[in-house]
């Protein structure tokens, strides 16, 4: 999560001053966050950590139009 989070940081700073990344495949597609969906699980002390999004355990790419 904290991964994300940073990653996160970094896009917004270069959507701001329009230094895009762009989608290799459709390059009129910019990379605008990305979120992360975790599955439900137990922490080491026995705590229920719960699902996430659609608790898919993935990283998911939103891309926006340039």
């Amino acid at each position: 999560m904290e991964l994300i989070t940073t990653v996160n940081e970094l896009l917004s700073e270069l959507n701001k001053r329009k230094q895009y990344i762009i989608d290799w495949e459709n390059p009129d597609m910019y990379l605008n966050h990305l979120e992360y969906h975790s599955a439900s699980g137990l922490f080491p002390g026995g705590g229920i950590n719960p699902a996430r999004g659609d608790g898919s355990d993935n990283v998911y790419c939103f891309f926006k139009a340039v």
